[in-house]
This record gives C-alpha cells, sequence and structure tokens, in this order.
C-alpha cells in the first residue's frame, strides 16, 4: 500500500477473511477530514448510548450532529487529548468510511500534556511506579454495521503492532459497555470478566466514580455476545478492578491491562 503524506499504515488487510466487497486500511491518520468522519462516527457510538433518550432513526440518517443536540446531550466529540493522541482508523475503500477507531497516547506525549485520559477516570498511581512504556487506548467505536470479530481482531492488531513500532512495554485502556438498554446482560458480562480475566493484584485500579448498585440478576440471564470484548480478552488483556461508571453517557468504563512478555 502506497501511504499518503500525513498516513501511515499499518499493515495490508489481504491476509484476512472479509467480504470481498470491501477493502480494508488500517492506519494512522492526522488529516483533518479522516478524523472529522472519525469524530462523527464517535459522536455516534456515545448518542447510541443515549438511544432512550432520541430516536434511533435520528442516528441511522445521520442527522444528530448539531450543536444543540450535542450539548443537550453532554457529548464530548473533542477533548484536549486529541489534539496531541496519535488516530488509529479502519477504513472502508470501497464505501470511502471510517468503520472504526481508537484514539493513542504513549508514555511521552503524557508526559507532556500531563498525564492520561484514563488517570481521568481511574486511580493509576501504583502502575507508574516501575519504568514502564504505555500505550493507552480510549474513544475506542466501531460503526454498528461492522461489529464483527474481524474488526476487533485488526483493532487489536494495529494498536499492538503500533506500539511495538513505538518501544511500548505494555497497553492499558478503556472499554465501554452501554448500562441504558441492557444493564442485566451488561452486568452478567461483567461478572464474567471478573470471574475469567481479572488482573494480578499488584494491576488493580480504583474508579473514582463507582457503579450503581447492582441489579439481582435473574436465573436465565445469560452472558451476552459482544465481538469486541471477546477478541480483546482472548488475547490476554486483563481487567484491572471495578469499573468507572460514566453518568452522561450511563455506561460501564472497564480498565484494561497488557503486558508485553
Amino acid at each position: 500500500i502506497t501511504a499518503l503524506s500525513d498516513e501511515k499504515f499499518l499493515f495490508n488487510t489481504d491476509n484476512y477473511s472479509y467480504n470481498q466487497q470491501s477493502q480494508l486500511e488500517v492506519f494512522i491518520s492526522s488529516d483533518p477530514l479522516i478524523l472529522s468522519q472519525a469524530k462523527k462516527l464517535r459522536l455516534k457510538f456515545h448518542a447510541n448510548y443515549l438511544s432512550s433518550q432520541i430516536n434511533k432513526e435520528t442516528f441511522k440518517n445521520n442527522t444528530l450532529y448539531s450543536k444543540e443536540l450535542i450539548a443537550q446531550q453532554k457529548i464530548i466529540i473533542h477533548d484536549g487529548y486529541d489534539s496531541f493522541a496519535e488516530h488509529l482508523v479502519i477504513k472502508d475503500k470501497q464505501q470511502d468510511k471510517i468503520i472504526a477507531y481508537v484514539r493513542l497516547i504513549d508514555t511521552y506525549t503524557a508526559y507532556k500534556i500531563g498525564g492520561y485520559y484514563c488517570e481521568t477516570r481511574f486511580n493509576l498511581n501504583h502502575l507508574f511506579n516501575s519504568q514502564t512504556f504505555y500505550m493507552e487506548f480510549s474513544r475506542l467505536v466501531i460503526d454498528p454495521e461492522y461489529n464483527t470479530s474481524l474488526i476487533a481482531q485488526l483493532l487489536w492488531n494495529g494498536i499492538v503492532q503500533h506500539s511495538k513500532i513505538k518501544g511500548i512495554d505494555a497497553i492499558m485502556g478503556v472499554l465501554s459497555l452501554t448500562l441504558e438498554d441492557h444493564k442485566q446482560e451488561t452486568y452478567a458480562l461483567l461478572n464474567d470478566l471478573k470471574a475469567h480475566h481479572i488482573s494480578a493484584r499488584n494491576y488493580r485500579v480504583l474508579p473514582y466514580q463507582i457503579m450503581p448498585d447492582k441489579p439481582r440478576l435473574k436465573t436465565n440471564t445469560q452472558r451476552p455476545n459482544n465481538p469486541l470484548i471477546d477478541y480483546f480478552f482472548t488475547q490476554g488483556v486483563k481487567l484491572c478492578g471495578d469499573a468507572y461508571w460514566n453518568k452522561d453517557l450511563n455506561c460501564a468504563e472497564l480498565f484494561v491491562h497488557y503486558p508485553f512478555k
């Protein structure tokens, strides 16, 4: 693949099984047009957490991007970290659209700007006692039409490959789960992750906002399939304790950790 001057392609997706009608690119970009598309996807993703308050047809027709609606729902589509972070995207070339996105901040950048995004959610002080160089991911979103294990795989491999290029020792980040319409299922998934994918105690962190009271789970509540969560945790990612409750979006934010061997 021939990279554009402001884009860094991480790998070719020819070796990945996918719909033959689609061609995917995975790359780091600072192109304003690419990032504008990515932020619209971020907004659409966050607004879906508020689906009980906004008509879903609004998302489908892409008519939600008004300043009034953004202000009403307190959805942040740009924050101070965006200006300094690197932005990893997956693009469907045939459809000419961004279908997945994740924001990356390495140790060097965090030092310059005064910290990581995760530090606004969790107390991470004890993680930084060792000389470990981290890559942090946040704001991870996938277009619902492309929410498959393959796209999760491409995102994870992109994060890992870029981290290795940067000489990183470990990956950390935030994954989000909605509480809006599926509270029972979300808590069932959290219980399952705590039971099977919890980190060692020296990686545990404390959220600054604890989750609301856990509902009594029905006996027939099933752990839901979540392609992104399922793939990341099968790669050895570990959950580092209780989730942070994002009140504005009514979602659980999970802090996760993955050290390179």
